[in-house]
Order: structure tokens, then sequence, then C-alpha cells
């Protein structure tokens, strides 16, 4: 069973499920998405991203710099990982 932490994460499980192999509804138990989290919390930040609302709450910034970085070639490099780890 899969429990699942993230902002936006809606988004990211259709992307996930065009997987072959993978199967959301048989591996995900419970989803707990940030962004409706942040959105309850404070209704006008709704529509901000992850950076924007990091920034709101933490004060922290996410380092975009690998978003637009060759994700096709392997291996993927600890920068890349790190990014998507946090994204």
């Amino acid at each position: 069973d899969c429990h699942i932490l993230g902002f936006g994460v809606s988004e990211d499980l259709a992307k996930l499920q065009l997987l072959d192999g993978w199967s959301c509804a048989t591996t995900v138990r419970s989803i707990c998405d940030l962004r409706n989290a942040c959105s309850r919390a404070l209704p006008t930040a709704g529509k901000e991203g992850l950076d924007s609302q990091m920034r709101r709450w933490t004060g922290f910034r996410l380092d975009k710099s690998e978003q637009c970085s060759d994700w096709a070639v392997r291996p993927l490099s600890r920068s890349q990982i790190r990014y998507a780890a946090a994204d």
C-alpha cells in the first residue's frame, strides 16, 4: 500500500497512470494534497504553485533549475533527483 503526501497530487497521479504496470487504484491507500490544505488555510492562495506556497509558509524557495533538464537521459543526475523529490 502507498500513502502519498504531495502538492497538486491529482495531476501527478494522472501522469503516473499512463505508465505501464502502475495502477493508482490498486496501490494508493491515502492521499494528502497540500495544495488543498493551503487553499483551506488561505483561500486567496489556492491558485498559487508550490514555489509560491513554500515561500509563503516557510520562507524557502524551490530550486527550479532542473525543471527543463533532459529527463530522458539516464542515469538522472543527483540534482535532478533532488528536484524531483522536492517537486
